[in-house]
């Protein structure tokens, strides 16, 4: 599928991990029925709900970012990161082993994968209005209020996707407490 796709997170189907650990909700994939082993981009949100190891993802780059809870230690080979900061990106590499221990109750962590050498992702949280850069591929969310994305109107939890359709998204947010994510592949 090429062009722009609306999601609901509500209308999503959730999956729990192997591990029992937590859960994933996947927004997007590319290509859209590629398997873990062959997609060239994913989006997901993640609920994280016990101490583990994290999959590992050879040859993908990850970016996470803490929506909503405690927070959790990322422990690894040269890895010490403490995600307990809303909103604030961390990235790393999938091919490492990396221990999730909780800080706390469960958290919520949007997660952005993107395969090495392929393409490079950008990650924004915005506020206010602006305009994103032309890109062939990329993924809106509204986290909170309501906003104008490419002239549909997306309220908290919805968002859109493209792919092989080079756009540039102009976002304009209807509140003062509005908050979305971006993501941008070049």
């Amino acid at each position: 599928m090429t062009g722009v796709t609306r999601f609901s997170l509500a209308a999503l189907p959730v999956t729990n991990w192997k591990n029992g650990a937590g859960r994933t909700l996947e927004l997007a994939r590319w290509p859209e029925h590629a398997s873990a082993d062959e997609f060239v981009w994913r989006v997901s949100i993640a609920t994280i709900e016990e101490s583990g190891l994290f999959s590992v993802y050879p040859d993908i780059d990850r970016l996470i970012l803490l929506l909503e809870g405690d927070g959790v230690l990322l422990e690894g080979t040269q890895i010490s990161h403490r995600l307990d900061e809303v909103l604030q990106p961390f990235a790393f590499s999938g091919d490492a082993v990396i221990k999730a221990t909780m800080l706390g109750a469960s958290s919520r962590d949007f997660n952005v994968m993107t395969r090495r050498g392929w393409l490079h992702a950008q990650l924004r949280i915005l506020d206010g209005t602006c305009t994103l850069p032309a890109a062939r591929y990329g993924l809106c969310l509204a986290l909170s209020g309501r906003w104008r994305v490419h002239d549909e109107v997306c309220e908290t939890g919805h968002g859109l996707w493209w792919a092989e359709t080079a756009l540039t998204m102009d976002l304009s947010c209807q509140g003062k407490s509005s908050r979305l994510v971006a993501v941008i592949w070049e």
